[in-house]
């Protein structure tokens, strides 16, 4: 347990914002089931489908707005701090990740980006990541995955001591900077996408391993007992060093696509741009932002 509470320690270090004053606004982008505990803004593309992550989305009562990353509903440099963890290789073509790391830039002021690396996936991927993801100094670099498929001996190796192996977990985060790709950037992005040509581009999971599609999350059953005492422990270690203010959110929300802001009702259940004439649904104190309008 000390062992695992030291790693623990190190990683949370490196996914802690630097130089954050307490009533900075930090948004948390694909929070799903472990919203980083610093975020006082969550936002969420995919609030039912659990299809992609590991468990049903978290809010332990901060605000949280549905939106598409590559639309994001925010005013330009609304956000002092956006951590992006594990989304950016969910991005299905190179267009949509060059609109991702864009609307990073326009909203937020500083940032965090984190990705399986290379290695990751080729040894534990996912049929719904698209990417391999290098860093070379200060540089990001997304090259296109040529087959879903490519290292399917390897995956059939890895991917049970992933859900099995205690020694293989801590192996992960013991590495850090070999299974994970990460980057602490302010007021741009450097970054590199190495697309496939049109001719190449493949049906996505057309030829992933019937068998390594399903359960890629889950972890066997010792492993998530372990798991949620080190869960009980990293939200230990949160409030003692997490403090953070309550952001007023409908004072920075944007319309999704033309980017000016949206003035709430008086009955708080929409939303409107007064530039583009679109409406967005407010539910149960949910803005729904999805580009195009919801009513």
């Amino acid at each position: 347990m000390i062992k695992d509470a030291l790693i623990l320690w190190e990683v949370f270090k490196r996914r802690y914002p630097s130089r954050l004053g307490r009533n900075d606004i930090v948004m948390d982008i694909g929070s799903g089931d472990r919203p980083h505990p610093r975020a006082n803004i969550l936002l969420e593309r995919f609030v039912e489908d659990c299809s992609q992550r590991a468990g049903p989305v978290v809010t332990e009562g901060r605000p949280l707005v549905v939106g598409d990353i590559t639309a994001l509903p925010f005013l330009n440099r609304s956000i002092d701090y956006i951590i992006c963890s594990h989304v950016l290789e969910h991005m299905e073509t190179s267009s949509q990740l060059d609109m991702a790391l864009s609307e990073l830039m326009r909203v937020g002021r500083r940032g965090y980006i984190e990705t399986p690396s290379s290695t990751f996936e080729k040894l534990l991927g996912a049929p719904y990541h698209h990417w391999y993801v290098a860093r070379q100094g200060g540089r990001v670099i997304f090259t296109r995955k040529r087959k879903y498929g490519e290292y399917e001996d390897l995956m059939k190796v890895f991917l049970p001591l992933h859900r099995e192996s205690k020694t293989f977990f801590q192996l992960l985060f013991e590495n850090f900077d070999d299974f994970f790709v990460s980057l602490e950037w302010e007021d741009k992005i450097n970054y590199l996408i190495e697309d496939l040509p049109a001719k190449e581009e493949m049906d996505f999971g057309k030829d992933y391993p019937a068998d390594l599609v399903s359960g890629v999350h889950k972890l066997g059953e010792k492993l998530e007992r372990e798991h949620q005492v080190r869960m009980l422990l990293k939200r230990t270690i949160h409030k003692v060093v997490t403090r953070k203010a309550k952001p007023d959110l409908f004072r920075i929300l944007a319309c999704p696509l033309c980017k000016n802001r949206v003035i709430i009702s008086e009955s708080r259940d929409k939303l409107a741009c007064l530039t583009c004439s679109r409406n967005y649904q407010v539910r149960d104190g949910i803005p729904i932002m999805l580009p195009g309008g919801n009513g």
